[in-house]
């Protein structure tokens, strides 16, 4: 989610200096251990800091989270040795900006997460977009807000009100209402509703008509896990009309994440020299189960000399 990028100045501080305490403690093996052994002395549920990158910035929402919840031991163990990282900890108006980042990245981290997997279509997008229109949910900032007393809370309203249209306003950007793919096309989801869409051909009408006509096509829809699997075997059938609804639900691009979490696992450090992995991408990101036994049997017998 790129929308969420666009970081005002004052909450970016927050984050770089969330940042600087994180890279701190984590690459510093000395650093670390002695900071897993003060969580355990003061019998926190977690031991560690989850390490941030730049390239994979939405788990920014599973970082801040772990960071907020050991903002207390992260300030115990920083007073020594980067006091001046440790005096942001006794800024309310600094962790209450903590609080909120850790909240709004969560969120779209969960959002992005929803987004993922083989199945997913445009549909999914849009379906998905809506449910998060609502903005309420930021549990640890209102928890720190309503237990803190001294804050600025007007200037923290506003900073948070003005995040939030800024990502208002790139998800009308980038997922305009008029590209909701739902408005002419909800056929494709469930071809069994009454007619309503205006960019079908007549022939096509007809087509639909027979197809939602049809109670053993109703029966099969109802036991699909997903409409690819409904509208693939009609393709013989209603052939125009299969590829028209295949084209619309063609799985979104942010399946692209799953190849190139594949990819860094395949091509590691271990295994840096590798050129060619077509076929090795092929295969892992496949839900096609080969039949060993049919292949086998297409091959000729090798027998011994």
């Amino acid at each position: 989610m790129l929308a969420a990028k666009r970081i005002n100045p004052e909450l970016n501080e927050v984050l770089s200096s969330v940042v600087k305490a994180i890279n701190f403690i984590k690459s510093n093996a000395l650093n670390s251990r002695l900071f897993s052994l003060l969580c355990e002395d003061m019998g926190s549920l977690h031991c560690n800091l989850l390490l941030h990158t730049e390239v994979c910035w939405l788990s920014r929402g599973c970082v801040l989270s772990r960071f907020y919840e050991l903002k207390e031991e992260v300030c115990m163990f920083l007073n020594e040795k980067k006091p001046d990282l440790a005096d942001k900890f006794r800024d309310g108006q600094w962790v209450a900006q903590l609080a909120f980042l850790a909240d709004i990245f969560q969120l779209l981290n969960v959002l992005n997460l929803g987004l993922q997997g083989p199945s997913m279509t445009s549909f999914d997008l849009w379906k998905k977009i809506d449910s998060k229109e609502s903005y309420e949910m930021f549990t640890l900032f209102s928890e720190f807000m309503s237990e803190t007393e001294g804050l600025n809370k007007r200037h923290l309203n506003s900073l948070v009100v003005t995040y939030i249209k800024s990502v208002e306003y790139y998800f009308e950007k980038y997922f305009p209402a008029d590209a909701d793919v739902r408005i002419q096309s909800m056929w494709v989801v469930d071809p069994f509703l009454p007619i309503k869409d205006g960019n079908l051909s007549v022939q096509e009408r007809e087509q639909l008509i027979d197809i939602a006509a049809d109670t053993h096509l109703k029966l099969v829809k109802s036991q699909c896990k997903n409409i690819s699997e409904f509208w693939v075997p009609l393709l013989q059938e209603f052939p125009q009309f299969s590829v028209k609804a295949m084209n619309l639900i063609l799985p979104f691009h942010s399946t692209c994440e799953a190849s190139f979490s594949t990819l860094n696992l395949i091509k590691n450090k271990q295994r840096n020299r590798l050129t060619h992995l077509d076929a090795s991408m092929r295969m892992a990101l496949t839900a096609l189960k080969p039949n060993i036994d049919k292949l086998c049997s297409d091959m000729q017998d090798q027998g011994s000399h």
